[in-house]
């Protein structure tokens, strides 16, 4: 993957957030099917922010991420952490934890956030990756600095979907997270 200019990830990620507004509406991407096309568009706008060098320009464009694009991070990071376990994907995990703290810029009390670190959370632990070492790893990329230890810092109870009101549901797609499996939007429960 090349490196883009700031101008470049901008206009990228303008394009995306463009492209689910009026393909689905604003809203519509976090219940859209899942996987989706704009999982991939978002997917890509991350790894471009991963490889970028030094860490200033990382800050950057963090801090150039327009409040409209903020939603769509959460929405990734969620949407990324099932989508991760379907596909037995750490790298996919991994992305969903970054967008999970590039989400926490755009919030007044990161703390809004621990619902989806918690589904991210128990992703790693599925998968049976190191999460001190994955949530450190990701805290070097991270938008939101201390948030991410903030969340690890919690009991395991209180880091756990349950505590969030949320539970692991399987369907014909793959693993599904949500209160309740017959309220999760329709497009995570049947395979594209």
């Amino acid at each position: 993957m090349k490196r883009m200019s700031y101008d470049e990830f901008r206009e990228q990620l303008f394009s995306v957030v463009e492209k689910i507004k009026t393909s689905i509406g604003g809203d519509a991407y976090f219940h859209s099917q899942l996987p989706c096309e704009f999982d991939s568009m978002l997917g890509d706008a991350i790894q471009h922010y991963i490889i970028e060098e030094p860490e200033e320009v990382r800050r950057l464009w963090a801090c150039s991420i327009f409040s409209g694009a903020y939603g769509h991070f959460g929405a990734y990071a969620t949407r990324g952490a099932m989508i991760a376990v379907r596909e037995g994907s750490v790298e996919i995990l991994m992305r969903a934890l970054i967008a999970a703290s590039i989400e926490m810029r755009g919030i007044d009390d990161y703390r809004l956030s621990f619902i989806t670190l918690s589904l991210v959370h128990h992703s790693a632990v599925l998968l049976g990756v190191d999460i001190g070492g994955l949530f450190q790893q990701a805290e070097v990329y991270s938008a939101s600095r201390g948030g991410l230890k903030g969340f690890l810092d919690r009991s395991d109870h209180d880091k756990s979907i349950q505590a969030m009101g949320y539970h692991q549901w399987d369907s014909p797609a793959g693993i599904i997270y949500w209160p309740e499996l017959e309220q999760a939007p329709a497009g995570w429960r049947i395979k594209p």
